[in-house]
């Protein structure tokens, strides 16, 4: 390389690094933003599939019983086996979503990220640093 060449490079990445360091506290504080958006979303995710789901399993349960109740005495055991599936079927798809909303709920970097984002950045990108 010639000497012309090596300047130009040299000017180059001085302009580069000139242009980062004004652009770097504007990236921080958007990323910082979007964490803390992130985690109250999920947040409020979190807590609405609690509700949801909680109620989703008492109308399953009172469902159950309504269809049990119709049932003629007497009458082969069709609709209340029917209704005993469903509250099953209700009651397991009922669990296995609210596991993952009471994760979401209890996850305490969610929580970080939601009042201290800047903490939950900076942990973040440690994990990322260490490949983890």
């Amino acid at each position: 390389m010639n000497q012309q060449t090596i300047h130009a490079v040299n000017q180059w990445a001085a302009q580069v690094q000139t242009a980062l360091v004004k652009i770097a506290p504007v990236a921080w504080h958007t990323l910082v933003a979007v964490k803390q958006a992130d985690s109250i979303g999920y947040l409020i995710s979190g807590g609405a599939g609690l509700v949801f789901f909680g109620l989703t399993a008492i109308v399953a349960a009172i469902f159950m019983f309504v269809l049990i109740g119709k049932a003629a005495p007497g009458a082969d055991d069709t609709l209340t086996g029917f209704a005993v599936f469903c509250f099953i079927l209700g009651a397991i798809a009922t669990l296995v979503s609210l596991g993952f909303a009471f994760a979401l709920v209890t996850d305490y970097w969610i929580w970080i990220g939601a009042f201290h984002p800047d903490l939950a950045v900076a942990h973040d990108i440690i994990q990322k640093a260490l490949g983890q």
